[in-house]
């Protein structure tokens, strides 16, 4: 089971999602359009602690030299991207900012395990 957090959009819809940004709406002429500037947030789980394990996975993998370690890492990877998350590596900072709840204590030693894991791929 993953995670889910949330992501701070800003963007132009035909429809009111969340806060309508009226000055935002104003300068860009969206009324003209059909269209309102809105400000709202998304679940995603599009995580920084899933797209640095995501992209460690896919490092394993390349590095495996079992050829079923290799498959089950190719696996879990897919899995993870299917599920929503990018193959995009986080900076340190973003991971820094990861906040950790009661229940994500699993997340949270496989983020110190993938680190582990980049060391010796590394």
């Amino acid at each position: 089971m993953l995670a889910r957090g949330y992501r701070r959009r800003v963007e132009p819809l035909t429809r009111v999602h969340g806060r309508i940004d009226h000055l935002g709406t104003a300068c860009g002429q969206l009324m003209q359009s059909g269209r309102v500037l809105c400000r709202y947030n998304e679940q995603t789980v599009d995580l920084p602690r899933y797209r640095s394990m995501l992209v460690t996975l896919r490092r394993a993998s390349l590095r495996a030299v079992s050829g079923d370690v290799r498959q089950r890492c190719l696996t879990t990877a897919q899995m993870l991207e299917r599920s929503g998350g990018s193959p995009v590596d986080p900076t340190p900072a973003q991971l820094s900012k990861e906040q950790f709840g009661h229940f994500d204590t699993e997340d949270r030693t496989l983020l110190t395990l993938s680190t582990l894991v980049r060391g010796m791929c590394a």
